[in-house]
């Protein structure tokens, strides 16, 4: 294909063997009906199932189709990365491959954005089919990340959304190892608008791989790049506390001469310099945290690794050259 498609979709593909077949029929024929050039680019991000296998058949059979496996598995947004990369088209699709978006929302997003009057358009999803669970841990973690971070996220969005040429651009210039998509997404500051869409089971019943214990450690991860946040309020923290040493000090002071303190107490003093060690071995782990952020950034590493791929010139895997 050497004609430059005027739409890419990009899909980062985790252990869905069982979906793929009718992930790629759902979005052609919804594709087909828009009368644009076109491209899809499915990115295997480590699955142990047959994903790569049905993936790189598909490629040999159609031209517009491209497989990318990844060399191991390095995370669903670090997969959205290497399909940016490799996508040529002036607007840009990200979607998952669950089929929890529907593809049949493609056509709405790409009508919203060829009106003009914005450069992305993203995807909220109203009726949400996640398990009660599933949605109070999603709310736990953007009420956390608001918290730790400042910025506010809209829990309903997601990845799946349309992006123009030069918000996508602008995202591959973004090289940091501690990646989430809708952050960056939000950072870049473009012009965007919404539609809503109705969130759809996934059909072969499994469930996201996102526990609440990878949705906390993806907020925290996430928290130490995007925000300097925390070390100030460890910088309030300790201003609270010098306050309130100060006051008790004057307190402690004035009930001495006036006699009321004979003896300070031994419970109260251990108390104290056991709650005030924690507090500042705490500080100092974040602190740490913020120092091994800075060690994974400054290695230079790629953000991920190509191990095979259909209908990809090798000139195409520009992640080869770090911080591009």
């Amino acid at each position: 294909m050497t004609q430059t498609p005027q739409l890419s979709i990009v899909s980062p593909v985790y252990e869905a063997e069982a979906v793929l077949p009718l992930l790629l029929e759902q979005v052609h024929a919804t594709v087909e009906g828009l009368g644009c050039s076109y491209e899809i680019i499915l990115v295997d991000d480590g699955s142990s199932d047959g994903s790569w296998q049905y993936m790189q058949a598909q490629a040999r059979c159609h031209e517009h189709i491209k497989a990318i496996r990844l060399s191991r598995n390095f995370g669903q947004h670090h997969a959205i990365t290497a399909g940016l990369d490799i996508a040529r088209g002036e607007w840009v699709v990200v979607m998952d491959c669950d089929l929890e978006d529907p593809p049949q929302a493609i056509a709405l997003l790409w009508e919203a954005a060829m009106v003009g009057d914005c450069d992305m358009v993203l995807a909220r999803r109203i009726y949400r089919r996640h398990a009660f669970y599933k949605q109070a841990g999603g709310r736990l973690f953007y009420h956390l990340l608001h918290w730790l971070s400042g910025r506010r996220y809209d829990p309903a969005i997601a990845n799946f959304g349309i992006y123009h040429r030069k918000v996508v651009d602008t995202l591959r210039r973004m090289r940091e190892p501690v990646r989430f998509f809708p952050a960056m997404v939000q950072w870049t500051g473009f012009k965007s608008k919404t539609i809503d869409i109705v969130h759809q089971r996934r059909p072969d019943g499994q469930h996201s791989s996102y526990n609440l214990h990878k949705l906390l450690s993806l907020a925290i991860n996430v928290m130490l790049t995007q925000s300097a946040r925390p070390m100030w309020l460890i910088v309030q923290l300790g201003i609270g506390f010098a306050g309130f040493a100060f006051l008790f000090s004057l307190i402690t002071l004035i009930r001495y001469f006036l006699g009321y303190i004979t003896v300070l107490g031994y419970a109260s003093l251990m108390i104290s310099i056991w709650f005030l060690a924690g507090v500042l071995l705490a500080c100092m782990g974040l602190v740490g945290l913020y120092i091994g952020k800075i060690f994974e950034a400054v290695q230079g590493r790629p953000l991920y690794i190509i191990s095979e791929s259909v209908n990809v010139p090798t000139s195409e895997h520009r992640n080869i050259t770090v911080g591009q």
